[in-house]
């Protein structure tokens, strides 16, 4: 066992020789934390850095456009048109979920589509307005008081939520995100689908509730369920209805397209499929237009809408009669928790479907593009956007080829924000809850809660955690809380590491052997220092000697070094001995201290 330790540090002392050699080759890669951030430098040898490399690394339509072939164009335009007839209603739909005027969902729709056909790596992602990303907004705006401009405060945060996402983009902190782990994110996403479908039970039921807490709408709904608008009920229902139907009139796998009717039927079928939320709220608002023409209005409609294009102009800065610096202040911990929601559903979509479909992707450059994209969305009326997965995938099951479907897309989507939202206020309430009901369910998985059980049941805990904290205080302050849980359940190894203690006795006297299982931090030393002291006094025998083992120390930081001089001290004054052994010399020669010779 000594000989394999020795042979272990001679083999790591030699790779550390061959790291400080500077003759050696690019064979050698050094991977870890301070090897892995550096701002504005991006992972290519030098002699690729040219500026038209670089610029296409910031642009990377410039790279697909030259190898752009006549036959992609069907598959994106007819891609674009797609997600186009899906993103209207939506957004429509999603900006009821935020507590904006409805236009403002159409406001968010088309400028993320042209700046990602720019920028963006992915060919299958489509930005835009979230049911995560509304809710968000709703539960911020909620924070302020009823006189307050809170569109104008929406905007604001929309303009600062990029820039922090283009400053991690251009400083590579992606990083960040991974702290969010899988069991926050799916704790997260399911809570934000039940809070929002229990939301929409009120204008499905044609309910006037005026709070906007979760459990304050539940509660209201069930006692005012008697003052139900049968009407918005019935119109609702039928909504859901339909579009459940409509989901299964796609074609399956192995749709026969031989001759030219078969192709012409599928083509019909799928896009009648895809197009299924813009059918019903057009059906609905026919429906409600004809109503209207017989002087029957029994239906619930949405209000303060605005026809036209949104004014382009700046955020404001401040609201009311608050300074820039107060207002900014107010955002809170809104500026933490929007951008990083927002790059963390980005980042697992745009991989997701990446790796579906064999193709790589440039984090750093996706949070450059939803920075952006964010940053001039907020010049047009925009609340914060990210990527939708349910319009993504929709680009992948209709063979989108490059990002330019996007264009198509935002095409679609400003036509239909310039001749379109004069008809908005014809829009029933209901049928807009049935759509973002449909959207949203379907996210609600709990099934990952039994796999975390068979695979670690201590994933659990932040899952519970995150889920409870969601529905009690909101997504927004929910989300900070599993991420702390889940940041402590990483960090609690490095306070508390695997230390094994071996007593043994030779002719030499007592000896009590320390070996850590990895690298001791300064929060572990205090730790290290109680284990030795115990195993001290447990030792009947006279004083003998505590060797630690260092075979599996690599590195040591300064308040572990001036700890560990406490220590020696400290088991000397016991009549103990220590020793050090297997320490390489990174560590013994930078930080232990060894007789004539100060090393702190």
């Amino acid at each position: 066992m000594d000989a394999a330790r020795s042979s272990s540090s001679a083999n790591l002392e030699d790779a550390r020789h061959f790291v400080k050699d500077h003759n050696v080759d690019d064979g050698l890669k050094i991977y870890g934390a301070y090897q892995s951030i550096r701002p504005f430098r991006f992972r290519c040898p030098a002699s690729k850095r040219s500026p038209s490399w670089i610029i296409r690394q910031i642009l990377p339509f410039l790279t697909w456009m030259r190898a752009y072939h006549a036959s992609f164009l069907e598959y994106d335009i007819i891609a674009g048109i797609s997600v186009g007839l899906t993103v209207i209603p939506q957004s429509i739909a999603y900006a009821a979920i935020a507590g904006l005027p409805v236009q403002y969902g159409l406001y968010t729709s088309f400028m993320g589509a042209f700046i990602y056909a720019i920028t963006g790596t992915s060919k299958d992602v489509s930005l835009g307005p979230t049911t995560v990303m509304a809710l968000l907004v709703a539960q911020k705006a909620a924070e302020y008081p009823a006189d307050a401009d809170k569109v104008a405060v929406i905007i604001l945060l929309t303009f600062y939520t990029g820039c922090v996402q283009l400053a991690m983009g251009i400083f590579q902190l992606g990083f960040f995100v991974d702290f969010v782990s899988l069991a926050v994110s799916k704790a997260f996403i399911a809570a934000a689908a039940v809070i929002i479908a229990g939301e929409q039970l009120k204008g499905l039921l044609g309910l006037k509730i005026p709070s906007d807490h979760f459990l304050v709408v539940v509660y209201d709904t069930f006692a005012q369920i008697k003052q139900t608008n049968y009407w918005d009920l019935i119109l609702g229902v039928c909504c859901i209805i339909s579009l459940i139907i409509l989901k299964y009139v796609a074609p399956k796998p192995g749709f026969v397209r031989v001759r030219w009717y078969d192709k012409l039927a599928f083509q019909t079928l799928r896009l009648v499929s895809n197009a299924r939320y813009a059918i019903v709220v057009c059906a609905a608002s026919a429906i409600e237009g004809a109503l209207l023409s017989q002087n029957i209005d029994v239906l619930t409609l949405p209000h303060d809408v605005v026809p036209g294009l949104p004014p382009v102009a700046p955020p404001q800065f401040h609201v009311g009669n608050s300074t820039n610096w107060q207002t900014f202040k107010s955002l809170g911990s809104s500026l933490v928790v929007f951008p990083l929601i927002s790059l963390l559903e980005l980042l697992t979509i745009a991989k997701s479907f990446a790796q579906e479909n064999r193709y790589t992707i440039n984090s750093s450059q996706e949070f450059r593009a939803v920075g952006i994209a964010n940053i001039v969305s907020s010049f047009f009326s925009s609340y914060p956007l990210t990527a939708s997965f349910s319009r993504s995938a929709l680009n992948a099951q209709c063979g989108v080829r490059t990002p330019a479907a996007g264009i198509v897309t935002g095409g679609i989507a400003i036509l239909a924000t310039a001749f379109l939202t004069g008809w908005l206020h014809f829009v029933p309430k209901a049928s807009l809850a049935a759509v973002i009901m449909c959207a949203v369910l379907p996210n609600i998985d709990l099934s990952v809660a039994n796999k975390m059980w068979k695979v670690r049941k201590g994933d659990l805990f932040p899952y519970i955690v995150t889920l409870l904290a969601c529905f009690a205080v909101g997504i927004e302050y929910g989300v900070l809380i599993g991420i702390f849980v889940s940041v402590g359940l990483v960090l609690f190894p490095l306070a508390r590491p695997t230390v094994a203690v071996y007593h043994s006795n030779n002719s030499t006297g007592q000896e009590i052997i320390v070996t850590p299982y990895g690298n001791i931090h300064f929060p572990a030393i205090g730790y290290m220092r109680k284990l030795i002291i115990e195993h001290i006094e447990m030792t009947e025998m006279g004083p003998g000697r505590v060797v630690i083992d260092g075979s599996h120390w690599t590195d040591l930081d300064y308040s572990v070094a001036a700890r560990m001089k406490d220590l020696i001290k400290e088991v000397q004054n016991l009549g103990w001995e220590i020793n050090f052994s297997e320490m390489s010399d990174m560590v013994s020669v930078r930080y232990i201290p060894t007789p004539g010779r100060n090393t702190l």
